[in-house]
């Protein structure tokens, strides 16, 4: 398990453009694609805004992994469904 969370890591830090330590709405659009989710500004801030746990408006490398998570689990978020919520 150790693995899956270095290799979330590794992914995040290339999507934290910034070195914020955490990932907004700009960088998170092309980690979705990565992860095969195309996805427009709207539906990648649904998405954000699902996994924002702490309602900060960006993904620390926690709340990142649970999307992941979720991912691998086959329960790909669809944004289209998220929106305007």
């Amino acid at each position: 398990e150790g693995g899956e969370n270095d290799a979330v890591r590794r992914v995040f830090g290339e999507f934290d453009k910034d070195g914020s330590g955490l990932i907004d709405v700009l960088e998170l659009k092309p980690a979705l694609l990565l992860l095969g989710i195309e996805a427009d500004y709207g539906e990648t801030r649904a998405v954000l805004t699902r996994y924002d746990a702490d309602g900060g408006g960006t993904l620390d490398v926690t709340e990142f992994a649970a999307l992941v998570a979720e991912l691998q689990q086959g329960k790909a978020p669809d944004p289209k469904l998220s929106e305007g919520t």
